[in-house]
Protein backbone atom coordinates (compact mmCIF):
# COMPACT_ATOMS: atom_id res chain seq x y z
CA UNK A 1 0.00 0.00 0.00
CA UNK A 2 2.62 2.56 0.80
CA UNK A 3 4.75 1.80 -1.98
CA UNK A 4 1.99 2.30 -4.25
CA UNK A 5 1.57 5.53 -3.05
CA UNK A 6 4.75 6.00 -3.92
CA UNK A 7 4.72 5.09 -7.06
CA UNK A 8 1.47 7.20 -7.77
CA UNK A 9 3.38 9.67 -5.97
CA UNK A 10 6.54 9.68 -8.40
CA UNK A 11 4.64 9.59 -11.34
CA UNK A 12 2.54 12.36 -10.49
CA UNK A 13 5.93 14.37 -10.34
CA UNK A 14 6.91 13.12 -13.59
CA UNK A 15 3.84 13.02 -15.61
CA UNK A 16 1.93 15.93 -13.94
CA UNK A 17 -1.64 14.77 -12.30
CA UNK A 18 -3.25 11.88 -13.69
CA UNK A 19 -6.43 12.36 -15.70
CA UNK A 20 -9.57 10.64 -15.37
CA UNK A 21 -9.81 7.23 -16.65
CA UNK A 22 -5.96 7.18 -17.15
CA UNK A 23 -4.42 3.36 -16.01
CA UNK A 24 -1.47 3.78 -13.73
CA UNK A 25 1.02 3.17 -16.46
CA UNK A 26 3.25 5.55 -17.73
CA UNK A 27 2.58 4.75 -21.25
CA UNK A 28 -1.21 7.34 -21.22
CA UNK A 29 0.39 9.36 -18.81
CA UNK A 30 3.33 10.17 -21.19
CA UNK A 31 0.83 10.54 -24.15
CA UNK A 32 -1.73 12.88 -22.07
CA UNK A 33 2.20 14.85 -21.42
CA UNK A 34 2.94 14.92 -25.16
CA UNK A 35 -0.65 16.05 -25.91
CA UNK A 36 -0.23 19.08 -23.76
CA UNK A 37 2.66 19.90 -25.26
CA UNK A 38 1.27 19.72 -28.92
CA UNK A 39 -1.48 21.74 -28.36
CA UNK A 40 0.60 24.47 -26.19
CA UNK A 41 2.78 24.47 -29.50
CA UNK A 42 -0.21 24.42 -31.69
CA UNK A 43 -1.47 27.95 -29.84
CA UNK A 44 1.55 29.04 -29.89
CA UNK A 45 1.85 28.82 -33.81
CA UNK A 46 -1.83 30.21 -33.74
CA UNK A 47 -0.31 33.41 -31.82
CA UNK A 48 2.52 34.27 -34.29
CA UNK A 49 0.29 33.77 -37.01
CA UNK A 50 -2.19 36.25 -35.59
CA UNK A 51 0.81 38.59 -34.92
CA UNK A 52 1.62 38.55 -38.62
CA UNK A 53 -2.28 38.93 -39.59
CA UNK A 54 -1.78 41.82 -37.29
CA UNK A 55 0.67 43.63 -38.90
CA UNK A 56 -1.09 43.13 -42.46
CA UNK A 57 -4.25 44.53 -41.13
CA UNK A 58 -2.28 47.63 -39.83
CA UNK A 59 -0.48 47.96 -42.93
CA UNK A 60 -3.92 47.97 -44.73
CA UNK A 61 -5.20 50.67 -42.47
CA UNK A 62 -2.36 52.98 -42.73
CA UNK A 63 -3.25 52.73 -46.88
CA UNK A 64 -6.82 53.27 -47.01
CA UNK A 65 -8.48 56.18 -48.69
CA UNK A 66 -9.34 56.88 -45.59
CA UNK A 67 -7.38 57.76 -42.97
CA UNK A 68 -7.60 59.10 -39.25
CA UNK A 69 -11.21 60.68 -40.54
CA UNK A 70 -9.47 62.57 -43.46
CA UNK A 71 -9.31 61.45 -47.06
CA UNK A 72 -6.38 60.33 -48.17
CA UNK A 73 -4.63 62.27 -51.62
CA UNK A 74 -2.09 59.87 -51.75
CA UNK A 75 -0.67 56.72 -50.41
CA UNK A 76 2.62 57.06 -48.69
CA UNK A 77 5.35 55.18 -50.37
CA UNK A 78 6.91 53.40 -46.95
CA UNK A 79 4.04 51.71 -45.56
CA UNK A 80 3.06 50.52 -49.32
CA UNK A 81 6.28 49.23 -49.69
CA UNK A 82 5.79 47.41 -45.78
CA UNK A 83 2.72 45.73 -46.65
CA UNK A 84 4.58 44.92 -50.07
CA UNK A 85 7.28 43.08 -48.73
CA UNK A 86 4.67 41.16 -46.30
CA UNK A 87 2.94 40.13 -49.59
CA UNK A 88 6.72 38.20 -50.27
CA UNK A 89 6.60 36.57 -47.16
CA UNK A 90 2.92 35.15 -47.47
CA UNK A 91 4.16 33.79 -51.03
CA UNK A 92 7.03 32.30 -49.63
CA UNK A 93 4.77 30.45 -47.19
CA UNK A 94 2.60 29.26 -50.21
CA UNK A 95 6.01 27.50 -51.45
CA UNK A 96 7.58 27.00 -54.74
CA UNK A 97 4.57 26.99 -56.79
CA UNK A 98 4.24 30.58 -56.09
CA UNK A 99 8.44 31.48 -57.73
CA UNK A 100 7.40 33.50 -60.82
CA UNK A 101 4.67 35.85 -59.32
CA UNK A 102 7.47 36.01 -56.40
CA UNK A 103 10.16 37.17 -58.62
CA UNK A 104 7.67 39.57 -60.31
CA UNK A 105 6.33 41.38 -57.22
CA UNK A 106 10.21 41.40 -55.86
CA UNK A 107 11.18 43.49 -59.08
CA UNK A 108 8.45 45.74 -58.71
CA UNK A 109 8.65 46.37 -54.87
CA UNK A 110 13.08 46.73 -55.74
CA UNK A 111 11.98 49.26 -58.09
CA UNK A 112 9.76 51.16 -56.38
CA UNK A 113 12.89 50.98 -53.60
CA UNK A 114 15.40 52.51 -56.00
CA UNK A 115 13.27 55.64 -57.06
CA UNK A 116 12.52 56.28 -53.48
CA UNK A 117 16.03 55.59 -51.78
CA UNK A 118 17.37 58.85 -54.31
CA UNK A 119 15.07 61.31 -52.69
CA UNK A 120 12.78 60.25 -50.16
CA UNK A 121 11.33 63.34 -49.38
CA UNK A 122 10.56 64.12 -52.22
CA UNK A 123 9.17 60.61 -53.47
CA UNK A 124 7.36 59.98 -49.88
CA UNK A 125 4.14 59.46 -51.38
CA UNK A 126 2.65 56.95 -54.92
CA UNK A 127 1.71 59.98 -56.66
CA UNK A 128 4.59 61.25 -56.73
CA UNK A 129 6.58 58.96 -58.51
CA UNK A 130 3.97 58.06 -60.94
CA UNK A 131 3.87 61.89 -61.37
CA UNK A 132 7.52 61.96 -61.72
CA UNK A 133 6.86 59.31 -64.84
CA UNK A 134 4.11 60.89 -66.59
CA UNK A 135 5.81 64.42 -67.10
CA UNK A 136 8.82 62.41 -68.57
CA UNK A 137 6.97 59.92 -70.62
CA UNK A 138 8.18 56.68 -68.91
CA UNK A 139 4.99 56.15 -67.01
CA UNK A 140 3.80 53.12 -69.53
CA UNK A 141 7.44 51.56 -70.24
CA UNK A 142 7.61 48.40 -68.43
CA UNK A 143 10.44 48.89 -66.56
CA UNK A 144 8.35 51.92 -64.94
CA UNK A 145 7.28 52.68 -61.21
CA UNK A 146 3.82 53.92 -62.47
CA UNK A 147 3.25 50.22 -63.72
CA UNK A 148 5.05 48.26 -60.65
CA UNK A 149 2.26 50.45 -58.41
CA UNK A 150 -0.49 49.42 -60.47
CA UNK A 151 0.55 45.72 -60.46
CA UNK A 152 1.53 45.85 -56.83
CA UNK A 153 -1.78 47.35 -55.81
CA UNK A 154 -3.94 44.49 -57.94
Amino acid sequence: MVERERDEGEAMALYGPRHEGAAAGGDEAGEAVEKEHEEAEKEKKDKEELEEWSEIRLAIAELSPISRGKLSSSPPTLPFLSISLLLLQVLDKIGPTMAVLRLDVQRNIERLQELYLLDPSKYSTLTAMVEKEADEGTARKADSCARAVLWLTR
